[in-house]
């Protein structure tokens, strides 16, 4: 018998759902209980075939998805997606939009990004990063609903683990977010004050965004490309055995660095291009109604500085910049493009021009007083438990 799943009024999950969105529970009322059979075939086929209904009658879905498995020698898996060209999975009748989201989906599971088999091992590691603090070798156990419920906020322990880190010699947070860490952490007492720097630190990733989104107003490209740390990923990294600590009920663990073998390295890089230059267009174009902007005369007095010393980089320089936004241009045949940009290019190098590192310096004095404003607007009700936006 198949294990049959019923959601009704008294699942933790639509409760949730519920109380976030008072229409959608309006809806769910009226729908009442809904039973289904939880998927039990490859998960990776399984979100191949939600890709290519979606937008779609049923009837035209599976058209598609039976030309695709046609394709798939009968059997659509991660390696005979892998091993198609995307004219070809076109020519199954799949738009070239879903032909983009099926490749970004099949990098990421090859790359190691997206591993179906950790989903419910939710890590409170990806919400501390949201806010700003750098990707830690730790992880801490959550249940789906705590994981639900903290949504980018911070629990006191979080702090005072990061606080004991730092005695430590390490760095947290990132050049944008470590200003307002810096003036921010010695406040936090309690649950309470906690959250109110997540809020605090919230309003401060908003401005870092769109200070960035400014140099891609200004097609500043290349300067952008070499914040991406991208040298990261010419490495493996291994647990190294025995090295596991828990403090705050935080796991930690060291690792091994070697020289990357993996042949998806730069399938992996072309990615997170990719993925960051088109997720930060979309953040500055999004209405972000409860979105906080600052800036004063000293911020565009610096931003204007960022500007002139970007326009009078040498003219090797400024045809990388056009190579790079013509590459991201190309939606038709992007990944190919950055790849090839790519190759032509010597990252570590580019880090190390000198504008490119002068440019980053203004961007953390910018930050400095962005920091230096919202600290002193702590006790702002904004930031509070009953007026902030969760």
């Amino acid at each position: 018998m198949p294990n049959v799943v019923t959601l009704d009024m008294n699942t933790t999950s639509v409760q949730y759902l519920c109380s976030k969105d008072k229409r959608l529970a309006k809806v769910i009322s009226m729908v009442g209980p809904i039973s289904y059979v939880p998927h039990e075939e490859d998960t990776y086929s399984f979100l191949i075939h939600e890709i290519i209904e979606q937008m779609l009658s049923v009837k035209a879905g599976q058209k598609i998805y039976g030309r695709l498995e046609d394709l798939c020698d009968g059997m659509v898996t991660l390696e005979r997606i892998a091993a198609l060209n995307d004219d070809e999975i076109r020519g199954t009748g799949t738009s070239s939009s879903k032909v983009r989201c099926i490749r970004s989906v099949t990098e990421a599971v090859l790359c190691g990004d997206l591993d179906f088999n950790k989903m419910d091992m939710l890590s409170d590691e990806e919400v501390i990063c949201a806010l700003g603090f750098c990707h830690r070798p730790e992880f801490q156990f959550l249940c789906k609903p705590c994981n639900s419920a903290k949504n980018n906020r911070m629990y006191y322990t979080d702090v005072l683990h990061l606080i004991e880190v730092e005695k430590g010699g390490e760095t947290v947070a990132t050049w944008y977010a470590d200003p307002i860490w810096q003036k921010c952490k010695g406040k936090v007492t309690d649950k309470e004050s906690a959250l109110r720097l997540s809020r605090v630190m919230r309003d401060n990733r908003n401005v870092a965004m769109m200070l960035l989104a400014d140099f891609i107003d200004r097609n500043e490209f290349l300067f952008l490309f070499t914040l991406l740390n991208l040298e990261y990923a010419d490495y493996d990294y291994d647990i190294i055995p025995g090295t596991t600590k828990i403090s705050h009920q935080i796991v930690t663990v060291d690792f091994s660095q070697k020289a990357s073998t993996l042949r998806y390295v730069n399938i992996q890089k072309t990615r997170k291009i990719r993925v960051a230059f088109s997720s930060l267009s979309e953040y500055a174009k999004k209405e972000n109604r409860n979105g906080y902007t600052y800036t004063n005369a000293k911020i565009e007095a610096l931003k204007k500085q960022a500007f002139i010393i970007l326009s009078n980089i040498n003219s090797n320089m400024k045809k990388l910049n056009a190579s790079l936004i013509a590459a991201l241009s190309d939606e038709e045949r992007i990944d190919a493009e950055i790849e090839a940009f790519l190759s032509s290019v010597d990252y570590t190098a580019l880090k190390r021009t000198q504008e490119f590192i002068d440019v980053k310096e203004l961007l953390k004095q910018i930050m400095e007083l962005v920091a230096q404003e919202l600290s002193s607007n702590w006790d702002d009700p904004r930031y509070s438990r009953e007026t902030a936006d969760e």
